[in-house]
């Protein structure tokens, strides 16, 4: 599922953070990505329940072995979270954090 929020362009993903508010049914893991890597950030996580939570970094990991699965943003995406099995129910909250620097206009 593509989420409404997006990686901004010309940042430095540092992470993306996940809390489950609504507990998962029927899927037996998710993971969170882009629409080129399903796995950028947080690989596969069997906590389906309200209250798990995930510290997402995996864009830095030294196996990372392309520009679209590293850190850097190029242009803006959409987050998406991808589950393994078709969901029921669940609502999971993302958080994207990230760094964006900008060139001086004169």
């Amino acid at each position: 599922t593509d989420t409404t929020i997006q990686l901004p362009a010309n940042a430095l993903i540092v992470s993306v953070t996940a809390r489950v508010t609504t507990t998962i049914t029927t899927a037996t893991a998710w993971r969170v990505g882009d629409a080129t890597t399903n796995a950028r950030f947080i690989s596969d996580q069997t906590g389906l329940t309200a209250g798990t939570t995930a510290v997402g970094s995996n864009q830095f990991q030294g196996s990372v072995a392309t520009d679209a699965a590293g850190p850097v943003q190029t242009t803006a995406a959409v987050l998406r979270v991808t589950t393994t099995g078709t969901p029921g129910a669940g609502v999971i909250r993302l958080t994207i954090h990230y760094i964006q620097l900008v060139a001086a206009t004169s």
